[in-house]
């Protein structure tokens, strides 16, 4: 329907729209004022060929849409805001106004599907992609959509026509297409200078992400968009998510193609960002800071030469290349001769994931609590230092999430307490982890545990978690946890036998990916192992525990002192 008799036939409508209550008549009054001004703009050639004035009308419309939500108007107005989308496009030859009209009409087609201009709608999609975007495979799948969606609609047989003249361009059947996963959920954690946002995905796919530049023109942030391959969108996520915490505005997601959802990060201020997958459940993770972050640089680089992604796993459109080393003997915090005056302890689990079960029905929930507790209190007499718990209670909080508690609170070391299990109640030992990739297959089973994810799963990430390692603060949590395990391991033994050191390791647990200060996880035994059980129970026992942990931290931090170059 060309874009003229659309505005005259709307134009008619609204005369034989019958006046109601006073917000309907509000509505026909504001419509029926967008629309003069948009006629307007059609009719003058200088008019036509400035961008302010067609801003102004898609303006007008949306504010009609969003305005009075219920009635004929709305649908009439997004319906215009995706054509003189398209129509501005004609003349500004801008890629992005191609964007903007089609994602209005989806929105037509998604909020209004029973209106007799959803299938008109899905039409100009199909159109767009054929004319503006030259993607005849693309238009294909939009005009299926038509017949598909609309059989009785006036549309149909026009999207009939086409498919014909398109048939060299039909898609061939894809596994994908017919067993889609569900993005079902999107969640984010604001702290100060970072945001965390989990996309939620069914099962397993492929994803690409790439970062769009701010388009002063035509009225548009700065975008991170995250393209998730084999997905359908769930309905409940129709709306964009505000965020509005001073880096992000909002999130928004939508079917990009048959078997595409985009989800697309709107930004206030651009800083540097990373996006990994993690798994059970699988999630895409975009971290978006507003500071300069290690191998940040490397990121922004990389999106001018996109690689293609690879199909065999989840992929990714940038290629991180590792920053500078630091210097190996020197940790990144001593070479800043920085202090610590604020420690975050992570007590594991809580809530309803008990963490480990043992012998005893001892949960590792309530073993880790407690120990955390009597070390926040060592560590507030011994130093002097303020300490943080991300949990002071039987509380469950999101694993992703823990790691930004020590952002938010602007931490300067994050300790995560845990209690560890195994198949063999004749495995024992105490264990400290910092952030690494790794092939050692007991590293890989406690960190799978921990995150609750299967060993494989937790191989498989390998690649992913290799950049994120090399810009995480590895040296200096390196030190944390070798002054942490010595002085378990040391002040423990005095008082009891057979206390076992399983040493310093590093291995990828979602607990410390994004915490941006030296960070380890410690392991303080096997609740399986009916000894250790025991002792975990034994308040004397955790007491020296609690003063052992709270040592070597106090032993890191006279090494930051006493460091010399």
């Amino acid at each position: 329907m060309p874009v003229r008799v659309a505005l005259v036939l709307l134009l008619a409508f609204s005369f034989l729209w019958a006046p109601g209550p006073a917000h309907a008549r509000d509505a026909k009054y504001s419509f029926d004022q967008a629309l003069n001004f948009a006629n307007g703009i059609r009719r003058s050639d200088e008019k036509r060929q400035l961008r302010h004035y067609w801003v102004r009308a898609i303006e007008k419309f949306q504010k009609v849409a969003d305005s009075y939500p219920h009635t004929q108007e709305a649908v009439k107005s997004q319906y215009l805001v995706a054509k003189l989308n398209a129509e501005m496009s004609e003349v500004s030859r801008i890629s992005d106004d191609v964007d903007s009209a089609i994602a209005a009409y989806r929105k037509v087609v998604r909020n209004f599907p029973s209106d007799s201009l959803a299938d008109d709608a899905q039409y100009e999609i199909g159109v767009l992609f054929l004319d503006r975007r030259g993607d005849r495979t693309g238009a294909y799948v939009e005009f299926e959509k038509v017949v598909t969606l609309f059989p009785r609609g006036d549309m149909a047989g026009k999207a009939r026509r086409k498919l014909t003249e398109l048939a060299d361009a039909k898609p061939a059947p894809s596994l994908a297409r017919t067993s889609l996963v569900n993005v079902n959920r999107i969640l984010h954690w604001s702290n100060p200078d970072s945001t965390r946002i989990a996309i939620y995905v069914g099962d397993k796919t492929t994803f690409k992400y790439g970062f769009l530049a701010e388009n002063d023109a035509a009225g548009r942030p700065s975008r991170i968009y995250v393209d998730i391959e084999g997905a359908r969108l769930d309905t409940t996520l129709r709306e964009p998510i505000p965020i509005g915490d001073g880096l992000l505005v909002q999130a928004r997601a939508g079917q990009f193609k048959p078997d595409t959802v985009r989800v697309v990060l709107d930004m206030k201020s651009v800083g540097e960002f990373k996006v990994f997958p993690l798994v059970s459940p699988y999630r895409i993770i975009v971290d978006v800071y507003g500071e300069p972050v290690p191998g940040g640089d490397a990121i922004r680089n990389a999106l001018e030469t996109a690689r293609p992604a690879d199909p065999r796993r989840p992929s990714r459109e940038v290629e991180i290349h590792a920053p500078p080393r630091e210097a190996a003997s020197v940790p990144f915090t001593k070479q800043l001769g920085l202090q610590i005056k604020r420690i975050v302890l992570d007590p594991g689990h809580g809530g309803h994931d008990p963490g480990a079960i043992g012998v005893g029905k001892i949960y590792e929930k309530e073993v880790v609590l407690k120990i955390s507790r009597k070390v926040a209190q060592k560590l507030r007499e011994r130093l002097n230092v303020e300490v943080i718990l991300t949990r002071e209670d039987d509380t469950f909080i999101q694993l992703e999430g823990r790691p930004g508690i020590a952002r938010a609170k602007r931490g300067d070391l994050f300790i995560s307490i845990h209690a560890n299990s195994a198949r063999s109640a004749n495995a024992y030992g105490i264990e400290t982890y910092h952030l690494d990739f790794t092939r050692d297959e007991q590293a890989i089973a406690v960190a799978a545990r921990e995150n609750a994810s299967s060993e494989a799963s937790v191989s498989e990430q390998e690649t992913i978690l290799r950049d994120l390692v090399l810009t995480s603060k590895k040296n200096d949590s390196i030190q944390l946890a070798r002054a942490v395990q010595g002085s378990l391991i040391g002040n423990l033994s005095k008082h009891y036998d057979g206390v076992r050191d399983l040493g310093v390791k590093g291995a990828p647990f979602v607990v410390l990916i994004g915490a941006n200060v030296p960070a380890v996880l410690v392991e303080t035994g096997f609740v399986s192992n009916p000894k250790e059980a025991k002792r975990l129970r034994d308040s004397g026992y955790t007491d020296k525990m609690a003063e052992a942990i709270a040592a070597g931290v106090a032993r890191y931090m006279e090494q930051l002192r006493t460091v010399t170059f």
